[in-house]
């Protein structure tokens, strides 16, 4: 048998041909001279060396058609040129006898080069990866690493800002880290396009963006960062209208020094800027939003007062000289008049400085009484002393200094702590006013909505509705002066909250009270007293039945109100005849405030009794006993009930609109159109099976709640089954198997709201025998705010003669496209190791045989030892573009290459997929294999890792992690008062507790575990292969670790990280989500660990 490198004139040209559908070149290279010989009707040499394509002088070092002459074999090497990548395959031939080197290259597809570790492993093409490398993934901006690397070192004529978003923990912390998210996105874009192409944006840290403008005037630059600073406030963020954005800017001009220089200037300047907030400050002065810029000496009357207490003069003058520029200096010499200033100036006091030893009173002393007095609360103290020990620095912070500074110290620190320290403060004296506003907001929503469907019962027992604000009002009054009279009940301000809001619900089962017994103008008879004593027990079954929400406080505290308002303190309530304190006080309150207001308002069976009247029948027990504290209450705030009423009724909610809204959700019409609705419905279901009955193909719908298929009519009578079928999944009698099942439901369920849709091919139990079909199935999501899976409607399409593929040598199907193909494979496998056949919407591959009837035989990724399609499918991108798509495949320590070129079959749509494995003589010129692997780890490194811990970044977790199957253990890992720590000491010292947080971390885990570091102070902590208890132990090995740690260069810091694990949850982004959940709720008490076990 001839080998198959020997070949006549005619088979050279026919292979050319068969080649030249893959490869972008191809060329018959000279033994002698390495000419190349075109492809004509008869092959002739043509002046000119084949080195000339790659544009170099001189034969290649490492000639890969050299070796492969030399061989009489084939070789394969990847050569760069510029930024192209090519794959040069050079294999022996002897055309009538004369040896030659046949030469085929092509470029590899930048679009779908490489998988697993993403396309950019290898094509940024070691030139161009400077885009993402970068480039901050979520505002488009430069990134830190570009300053680190590229920037801070820079000098000459430019224009420096700092540029930091207000309030941004707020956002992230009140509507969640997509809100924050969305900010710096929208502050990226407003930014962006406001400056100039040579202007250059960095996101320097969390909230923070570095503008650099090179050679800019002063008034030009103080223009531009005005204008940027009006366009953020007036932007909307999308998806969150209720953002009100602004930032503080420091803007600064550089010379002769370093960017890095610059920056820390205009860092100062920022936030000098963020005292007032939507502010830019310069070295001359502040903008206001008119644009004009005002000196600072204009408001020397209005500097933040410092009080220096120390009984050296010369201490004091000392301090006095290091802030008095920005600052308006107090000072006492010893405790009496520093106490003295304290009391005079209160919160008008900015921060104080104090010493310990002093005459008299020592600065101890101090720190007590401003505890006792709670001044602490509002002023910050740093305590400046030369007593350095542990006791003494240990005892000021458990008295709530802020700082402690030990003499001798050094100017510019005592400054700089200084200034941390006064800004934190401001930070959280703005936090809580933005949280208070938050708060008073929800409160007053959450106060219409129970209003709203408290209102529906008013409406049909014929009140008005100012019952409900009333006995919210009356309630809440109630409370506070309880717990101002006894400790008894021991109600904390939010549980009072809590009560008030649930009054609202007192009588919710009224709903379901006969209209003429709730109106009734006279007195009710024993029968119908009965009846609507009944709505205690009503509404607390209401209640009940709220399965969703019964470990709620509120749900409970309702709860309790609905049935038990009506219990009186002798035990002659119903329904349950509760007597004393078995009652519980919410409901006693609420009963209280419930006659008082029936008295005092007009019903449809009495006249309004005066206050006065009121107060006199409810002391004397002609509404029943009370319990005597809550009569003293009452007592207590007789005088201010009206009052309270009317201010309430204009400050809360709008009467009017309740009504209103009440109103049109009680208008019958609305009935009607649900009625209506449910006749459409109907009528559609019935248009739906007239239609699919007349259609031979399989239908069918699964619901989720009861587990149950339901075929159609004809799908039915095909497959012999019943129309109904539950938990198929169990049955042997389902046509597709168990295991096709399964493998369906797991498609599903990975399916979301907006790709819903999924069509696969299964070898199928058909009556008749194995056929293969395809599934066409949508998944079903409810309207909730969170959806969740509730089912599926699909098809099954019988497809066995159009995915069965015959080749037979005698006859061509189709004017000869099976046989042209069977041809193109057969050459085709003289190059390639593996040259496949694949349908790509089954992932399957079709082995093209002779006189056989080919079935699916294995899935395309399993040659590459994986158990799921790749995450970057090259056949799937071919088939999309219709064209032909390369990459290279890393599995391991060996490196495949894959060429994918979509063709037609029949009019269905195939992939012939040619890999290649790469062998050590592929990697040559300009790169050895040594230096082509190693490139590839250096980009790696910078690509997928944090700068700044050297841990894995967020971009390694949203572009590979989040999918990896195999690890099903996830822990959100995050710093306490990290933003504290970044105010008081700055973001050098943020960056080293970072570092070493990082660095714990990996001392407690395995090498085979993932750390990432996700944002900021969060870590994401993945692994495999480990028990939920040493899981559990990790953690708390982590959490401990870290609560020791000493930082050398900040030895006065203490840190402490909160944990939330998840074990045995995939998908991961689910397990993220429900880590994330449990480390919220470890936020409330800090240092702690919180886990989800299986």
């Amino acid at each position: 048998m001839e080998p198959d490198y020997k070949m006549t004139m005619q088979e050279a040209k026919e292979e050319t041909r068969q080649f030249k559908k893959i490869f972008t070149n191809v060329r018959l290279i000279d033994q002698m001279v390495l000419h190349r010989i075109e492809q004509e009707e008869r092959m002739k040499f043509q002046d000119g060396h084949c080195n000339d394509f790659w544009n170099k002088n001189c034969p290649c070092e490492n000639c890969v058609s050299l070796k492969a002459f030399e061989g009489k074999t084939q070789k394969t090497k990847l050569e760069f040129m510029d930024s192209d990548i090519y794959q040069v395959t050079a294999r022996y031939v002897e055309i009538d006898g004369t040896p030659y080197v046949m030469e085929m290259f092509k470029c590899l597809d930048s679009t779908s080069l490489i998988d697993v570790a993403g396309q950019e492993k290898i094509v940024s093409k070691f030139a161009r990866y400077n885009e993402k490398v970068y480039k901050d993934a979520l505002t488009g901006a430069y990134n830190r690493r570009y300053f680190e690397e590229h920037i801070k070192k820079m000098t000459g004529s430019m224009g420096v800002a700092m540029i930091d978003l207000d309030d941004f923990k707020l956002y992230n912390d009140i509507l969640g880290h997509n809100a924050g998210d969305a900010a710096l996105e929208t502050i990226g874009k407003i930014v962006q396009k406001s400056i100039g192409p040579d202007n250059i944006l960095i996101r320097y840290g969390g909230d923070e963006f570095l503008l650099v403008v090179p050679n800019v005037k002063e008034d030009e630059f103080l223009k531009e960062l005005q204008q940027i600073r009006d366009k953020i406030h007036d932007a909307k963020v999308p998806e969150y209208a209720q953002l009100q954005l602004s930032v503080s800017i420091g803007g600064v001009l550089s010379n002769d020094e370093t960017i890095e220089s610059a920056v820390c200037r205009a860092d100062r300047l920022m936030y000098r800027a963020k005292n007032q907030k939507n502010m830019v400050v310069s070295e001359n002065g502040k903008i206001g939003s008119d644009g004009v810029v005002r000196e600072f000496v204009e408001e020397e009357q209005t500097k933040q007062q410092i009080l220096i207490v120390d009984d050296s003069a010369m201490n004091r003058a000392i301090l006095s000289e290091i802030l008095k520029d920005d600052f308006e200096i107090l000072e006492a010499e010893n405790s009496e008049e520093c106490l003295s200033l304290i009391e005079e100036n209160g919160t008008g006091i900015a921060l104080i400085l104090l010493d310990i030893v002093m005459p008299g009173l020592d600065g101890f002393g101090v720190l007590e009484f401003m505890n006792k007095n709670r001044f602490i609360e509002d002023i910050p103290v740093i305590m400046i002393s030369s007593e350095s020990s542990n006791a003494h620095i240990r005892r000021a912070y458990e008295l709530g200094v802020s700082d402690y500074i030990s003499r001798p110290f050094d100017a510019m620190i005592v400054y700089q702590r200084v200034f941390n320290t006064m800004k934190l403060y401001a930070k959280q004296r703005r936090l809580t006013t933005l949280v208070t506003d938050q708060i008073y907001d929800k409160e007053k929503n959450n106060r219409m909505m129970i209003s709203i469907l408290s209102q529906i019962v008013e409406f049909r027992n014929g009140e008005s509705g100012p019952h409900v604000l009333h006995i919210n009002t009356l309630t809440g009054m109630i409370l506070e002066k309880l717990e101002q009279k006894t400790d008894k009940y021991n109600l904390s301000w939010s549980e009072q909250q809590l009560i008030t809001t649930a009054s609202s619900l007192h009588d919710i089962g009224k709903i379901a009270i006969d209209e003429k017994i709730l109106n009734k103008p006279g007195k009710l008879t024993k029968e119908e007293f009965e009846i609507m004593k009944t709505h205690t027990l009503i509404g607390a079954s209401v209640l009940e039945n709220l399965e969703l929400y019964q470990n709620e406080q509120l749900v409970k505290i309702a709860y309790e109100i609905c049935r038990w308002h009506h219990e009186r303190y002798d035990g002659k309530g119903y329904p349950d005849g509760l007597k004393g304190e078995e009652i519980p006080i919410s409901a006693q309150v609420v009963a209280l405030a419930d006659v008082y207001d029936a008295l005092t308002s007009e019903r449809c069976y009495k006249k309004a009794f005066s206050k006065e009247k009121a107060m006199e029948m409810i002391l004397d027990g002609q509404c029943g006993a009370f319990n005597p504290l809550l009569l003293e209450c009452l007592k207590d705030i007789e005088d201010i009930i009206e009052v309270s009423l009317d201010m309430d009724a204009q400050m809360d909610v709008n009467p009017s609109l309740v009504t209103k809204v009440t109103e049109e959700l009680l208008d019958s019409r609305i009935v009607e159109k649900a009625s209506y609705s449910s006749w459409r419905l109907e009528k559609e279901q019935e248009k739906r099976k007239f239609f699919t009955a007349g259609l031979e193909e399989i239908q069918f719908e699964y619901d989720s709640a009861i587990e149950a298929v339901t075929l159609s009519e004809y799908g039915a009578k095909l497959l012999r089954l019943r129309e109904v079928i539950i938990k198929p999944e169990q049955g042997e009698e389902t046509f597709l198997g168990s295991e096709n099942i399964k493998t369906l439901t797991k498609a599903l369920h990975q399916t979301t709201p907006v790709n819903s849709e999924i069509r696969m091919k299964f070898l199928a139990n058909y009556p008749e025998g194995q056929r293969w079909c395809q599934v066409i199935a949508k998944s079903l999501w409810s309207r909730e705010e969170e959806p969740k899976y509730i089912g599926v409607l699909g098809r099954i399409i019988d497809i066995h003669e159009k995915d069965t593929i015959y080749f037979d040598n005698n006859k061509d199907v189709t004017k000869g496209t099976k046989a042209e193909l069977k041809e193109m494979v057969q050459q085709l496998e003289k190059v390639f190791d593996s040259v496949r056949l694949i349908d790509v919407e089954s992932y399957e591959v079709i082995p093209v045989r002779e006189k056989k009837s080919v079935y699916k035989s294995d899935k395309c990724y399993n040659i590459f030892g994986k158990k799921e399609i790749c995450k970057n499918c090259v056949s799937r991108k071919a088939t999309v573009k219709k064209d032909q798509c390369s990459k290279i495949e890393f599995i391991g320590e060996n490196i495949y290459e894959t060429i994918a070129k979509y063709i037609e079959i029949e009019g269905h749509p195939y992939v012939l997929e040619m890999i290649y494995k790469m062998r050590d003589e592929m990697i040559s010129d300009p790169l050895g294999r040594n230096d082509f692997i190693e490139g590839i780890k250096n980009y790696n490194q910078k690509f997928y890792r944090d700068v700044l811990t050297g841990v894995y970044n967020r971009r390694y977790y949203d572009e590979y992690a989040k999918n990896m199957t195999q690890m099903n253990v996830l822990a959100l890992i995050d710093g306490d008062n990290f933003g504290i720590i970044n105010e008081k000491y700055g973001h050098a010292a943020g960056n080293i507790v970072i570092y070493h947080i990082a660095k714990m971390i990996e001392n407690c885990i395995r090498c085979s575990d993932v750390l990432i570091r996700y944002e900021g102070d969060k870590f994401l902590l993945l692994m495999e292969n480990i028990s939920s208890q040493m899981f559990e132990m990790k953690l708390k090995r982590i959490a401990e670790a870290i609560n020791n740690m000493v930082l050398e260069e900040y030895p006065h810091i203490r840190f402490s990280v909160t944990i939330g694990g998840v074990h045995g949850v995939l998908p991961l982004e689910e397990a993220f989500k429900e880590a994330y959940q449990l480390m919220e709720q470890g936020k409330k008490e800090k240092n702690h660990v919180v886990m989800k076990r299986p």
